[in-house]
């Protein structure tokens, strides 16, 4: 019996790093990838946060809504914005840093940009989805409803009849 308490004890000093106490994310799919993360850049993540408190993290966290590639940038994000902190002098580069990872991720719908978006919303990580959504918004300023859906990969809605004559629509 002490054995196993002894191993418990291994395996949870194992999981500390200079960070603190690390989590494991597992992504969906019959084979999740792990991702470890530290509780500190978990705990920017409402989801996580919250698991954190009730105490439901140990053996892993399994996130069936988030693809492995999907979550490995969220990871990314949370990782850089925990790293930085409170410090005003790396808030700077963290924008530059933020620019350049909304900029990794294309803004096309089959491009990543739409998954992270759906991501951070499910783990309630508010300031990857106002990035996000702020990304979005700014790539739809001054197009058209055309432009719009030829830049998102949006398919037409009405047939090339109702295009014609609009008024004879059903609605």
């Amino acid at each position: 019996m002490a054995a196993d308490g002894e191993k418990g004890e291994a395996a949870a000093a194992e999981k500390e790093v200079t960070g603190g106490r690390t989590i494991t994310l597992k992504s969906n799919y019959e084979k999740p990838v792990e991702f470890e993360i530290t509780e500190e850049a978990a705990r920017l993540s409402g989801l996580l946060s919250g698991m954190i408190k009730t105490g439901r993290t140990a053996g892993g966290v399994r996130l069936n809504e988030i693809a492995a590639a999907t979550l490995e940038k969220v990871v990314a994000y949370l990782n850089k914005h925990a790293e930085a902190g409170d410090d005003a002098v790396r808030a700077e580069d963290l924008k530059k840093w933020d620019a350049a990872f909304l900029d990794s991720l294309g803004g096309g719908r089959d491009d990543p940009l739409f998954d992270v978006i759906l991501a951070a919303n499910y783990l309630h990580i508010d300031g990857l989805l106002d990035a996000g959504c702020k990304r979005i918004a700014d790539m739809m300023k001054g197009k058209t409803t055309a432009e719009i859906r030829d830049t998102f990969n949006i398919p037409d809605d009405f047939t090339p009849e109702e295009k014609v004559n609009p008024m004879n629509c059903s609605v």
